[in-house]
């Protein structure tokens, strides 16, 4: 495992859940970069997934494994582990920055500056705390985002990691 300024490499096992055999594990390569981590697996080629979109837990659910985490992306809920304790943290605490960076970058883009101060230190705000449309129209494009996981209404029209369902629509 490596770290360099936010990006991070290293081998972690991948666990893929087997209709058979409960988890089947494989050794890949991981490395997390620019808001992205890419999983390369010997003979299955790489995985993409942009980290704006998911959450990490630092647990696995009913994994009897050490040092496994979850990393959770919109089309499948990926099982991790890690060689140690001290790099499981180091990979959970990092892939929750990245996710923070990338959410924080497209809060960036869309900001205005506050002027209200006048004269003081210029601040800049959220505009009208909007999420981007482009940002919107991806996360309504991933299967099953037409319906809410908390309650099960049709076709939200907006979506919050921080609490569940409010049932308001």
């Amino acid at each position: 495992q490596r770290r360099v300024r936010g990006a991070m490499r290293g081998y972690l096992w991948v666990g893929e859940k087997s209709p058979v055999f409960g988890y089947t594990w494989q050794r890949a390569w991981c490395a997390l970069k620019s808001g992205m981590i890419v999983i390369q697996i010997p003979d299955k080629g790489e995985q993409r997934v942009n980290l704006k979109l998911c959450q990490v837990k630092s647990d696995a659910f009913n994994i009897a494994r050490a040092f496994c985490f979850t990393l959770f992306s919109p089309v499948k809920p990926l099982i991790l582990q890690a060689q140690s304790s001290q790099e499981k943290e180091n990979w959970v605490m990092t892939i929750h920055k990245a996710i923070a960076n990338a959410i924080h970058e497209i809060d960036t883009k869309h900001t205005i500056p506050d002027n209200s101060n006048s004269g003081r230190d210029s601040k800049t705000r959220i505009k009208d705390n909007i999420i981007p449309l482009s940002v919107l129209r991806e996360l309504q494009e991933v299967p099953g985002n037409m319906i809410c996981a908390d309650c099960g209404k049709k076709k939200p029209t907006w979506a919050s990691f921080k609490s569940g369902c409010s049932d308001l629509y």
